[in-house]
C-alpha cells in the first residue's frame, strides 16, 4: 500500500469513533455470529437432553445408562480435580505461584463441602465419594499455594482451614435444608466455572487464551455433560441445575479457545461489547481475524 493511500485512511480514521458500537446498531454479521454461538452451545445441550429422552422412551435401557453414568461421573470429575497437577509441580519448582489459579481452588473447595454435605443427606455414593477426593485435592493445592506465598503461620492456617471446612460441614449437613443447600450448590458451581472468564475482555483482545487451559476446558465440558446426564437419569434437580449450568460455561470456553486458535467458523468479536475494558470494536476484531490492517494500526504504522 502506498504512503498517500496510508495517509488517506489514516486521516479518513481521524474522524471515525473507535469506540465500541450500540447493541442497536451491531453490523448484521455480528448478529449471525451471535446467532452461531447460542446454537452452538444450545446444539449440545439439546444433545445430553435428546440422550435422556431416549433413555426415558425405551430406546436405551435406563438402567444400564444410570449405572455407567453413576461410575464414569466419579472417574472423569476425579481427573478434572488431578488436572492441575502439573501447573502446581510447576509452581513449587520455580517457587512462583503467580500462575496457580487459587481462586478456583478456594471456589472448588467450597463446591466440595456443599456436594459432600448434599451426599450424605440424600446418601448418594457417587457424589460423596467423588467430592471427599476433590476435597482433599483442593487442600492439598491450597496448602502449596500458602507455602509458596507465605511459608510460615502454619498452625494458624491449619487452624482457620480446619474450622472453616468442619463449620461448613456441620452447618450444610446437619442445619441446612435441602433446598437452600441446592441453591448454595447452584450458586457457587457458576462462580467456579464463571472465575476463568473474569479475563475474557483481555482474551479477545489478544486472542491469547493461554489463561483457559484447554485440557482442563475438555475435561470439565465432558465432566458436566456426564453429571447432567447422570442427573437426568436419576431426576435430580439439585444436581442438574449447577452441571447443566456449568456444562454451558465450559463449552462456551472451548469457544473462546478455539476462536484464539481460528478454528473456529464464526467470530467471536462482538463479546467486546459486554467488555469495558476493551477498547476494539467489532469491525477491528473483524479485521485482525482477516488479516486486514485496522485504523489503529494504520496510524501506528504510519507514525513508524
Amino acid at each position: 500500500m502506498s504512503e498517500n493511500a496510508v495517509g488517506r485512511l489514516v486521516g479518513a480514521g481521524k474522524s471515525m469513533p473507535q469506540k465500541a458500537l450500540p447493541i442497536g446498531a451491531l453490523p448484521i454479521a455480528a448478529v449471525i455470529d451471535f446467532v452461531l454461538t447460542v446454537s452452538s452451545i444450545s446444539s449440545g445441550a439439546g444433545a445430553l437432553y435428546m440422550f435422556a429422552g431416549l433413555a426415558e422412551t425405551g430406546v436405551l435401557d435406563k438402567d444400564s445408562a444410570t449405572v455407567v453414568l453413576s461410575l464414569a461421573a466419579p472417574v472423569v470429575t476425579m481427573l478434572l480435580y488431578v488436572s492441575p497437577i502439573p501447573v502446581v509441580a510447576e509452581a513449587v519448582r520455580t517457587l512462583n505461584a503467580q500462575n496457580l489459579p487459587t481462586q478456583v481452588f478456594q471456589s472448588q473447595i467450597m463446591c466440595n463441602v456443599l456436594s459432600i454435605s448434599y451426599g450424605i443427606q440424600v446418601s448418594n455414593a457417587a457424589i460423596l465419594v467423588t467430592n471427599m477426593f476433590g476435597l482433599a485435592c483442593q487442600v492439598t493445592y491450597l496448602s502449596i499455594d500458602h507455602y509458596i506465598r507465605v511459608s510460615s503461620g502454619w498452625l494458624l492456617y491449619c487452624l482457620k482451614l480446619m474450622t472453616a471446612l468442619n463449620t461448613g460441614l456441620y452447618f450444610f449437613t446437619i442445619v441446612s435444608p435441602l433446598n437452600m443447600l441446592g441453591h448454595a450448590i447452584t450458586i457457587f458451581n457458576v462462580i467456579l466455572f464463571v472465575v476463568p472468564l473474569t479475563k475474557l475482555g483481555t482474551i479477545l483482545r489478544t486472542r491469547n487464551a493461554s489463561s483457559l487451559p484447554a485440557g482442563m476446558a475438555v475435561i470439565s465440558t465432558c465432566n458436566n455433560a456426564i453429571w447432567t446426564l447422570y442427573a437426568l437419569m436419576i431426576q435430580d434437580p439439585v444436581v442438574l441445575l449447577p452441571s447443566i449450568l456449568a456444562y454451558i460455561l465450559s463449552l462456551f470456553q472451548i469457544l473462546v479457545i478455539l476462536w484464539c486458535k481460528g478454528h473456529l467458523p464464526f467470530n467471536l468479536g462482538y463479546l467486546l461489547l459486554l467488555c469495558r475494558d476493551s477498547q476494539q470494536t467489532y469491525e477491528e476484531v473483524e479485521m485482525q481475524r482477516k488479516d486486514i490492517p485496522t485504523m489503529r494500526e494504520l496510524k501506528e504504522n504510519s507514525k513508524a
